[in-house]
């Protein structure tokens, strides 16, 4: 049962994604190992906070991304300039894009603001566009002089690819942002819905993990599964902000005030 599992996904994957996962074992790393074809761990639900996020663009692999991404020499000067749980905590993370934004710009920052139920009912969702890599430049001069666009009606989704943080990541993630992708195009929600491999998000044991990020929230879903992508996709064609039954037990953290389990 878990062989044909594994290769009823494989068959249509990219050529390039069988290169990434190559060398690894399916069952020991992908969807076939023990904690993903049995029951959900008890541990999973609460394992993750959804926060303000920002995510930096990178044209580099993620394959090629060092276990604490030290080959990225900018990150980690960038991180230090942002706010430091005032009045809450921040995430930050890389995210793979080879494509210019749409105004041309090959380097992007995109920041997820939550919403706060007492104050706005609806998240936002912005990207910056920056001429350059990041380099010396902090978060309070990006936000004051770079072009930005509001993308707050669309919903952008990031699969941790991480493989050189572990193997389980850089088996998963690659496999669902193939197939992710994949089924976008064929439910023709590319102007909408966007998917990239990202960084190290925490909690390895719980890989495939997958964030969701819109103007109705942000949810951390562990455990995911090829399986899972459709329902998750068709639910976006509604636009209400509803989560599928069927991922509910798959929520590792979840800031989603208007929305509810369909």
């Amino acid at each position: 049962m878990k062989s044909f599992y594994a290769e009823a996904f494989r068959s249509r994957l990219k050529p390039q994604t069988l290169a990434d996962i190559a060398g690894w074992d399916a069952a020991v790393h992908g969807f076939c190992r023990p904690i993903c074809c049995g029951d959900l761990p008890k541990g999973l639900s609460g394992s993750a906070k959804i926060t303000e996020h920002f995510f930096i663009s990178t044209g580099l692999q993620p394959k090629e991304w060092s276990p604490h991404l030290e080959n990225i020499p900018s990150l980690h000067p960038f991180m230090q300039t942002l706010p430091r749980g005032v009045p809450h905590p921040v995430g930050c993370t890389l995210f793979h894009s080879d494509q210019p934004s749409k105004e041309g710009y090959l380097h992007t920052l995109l920041h997820f603001l939550p919403p706060r139920p007492s104050e706005a009912l609806s998240g936002s969702l912005t990207e910056y566009s920056l001429g350059e890599p990041l380099g010396e430049m902090s978060w309070e001069s990006i936000k004051a002089t770079a072009p930005k666009r509001d993308r707050s009606s669309e919903y952008l989704i990031f699969v941790c690819a991480h493989g050189l943080r572990d193997a389980r990541c850089g088996y998963c993630g690659p496999v669902l942002v193939d197939l992710f992708q994949q089924a976008v195009e064929t439910m023709k929600q590319g102007e909408r819905v966007h998917v990239h491999a990202c960084s190290h998000v925490g909690g390895h044991v719980y890989a495939a993990n997958v964030l969701v990020f819109s103007r109705f929230g942000g949810v951390f879903y562990g455990l995911f599964t090829p399986a899972d992508i459709e329902p998750l996709l068709e639910s976006f064609c509604h636009d209400t902000g509803a989560i599928p039954a069927s991922l509910h037990s798959r929520i590792r953290g979840i800031l989603w005030p208007t929305g509810g389990v369909k």
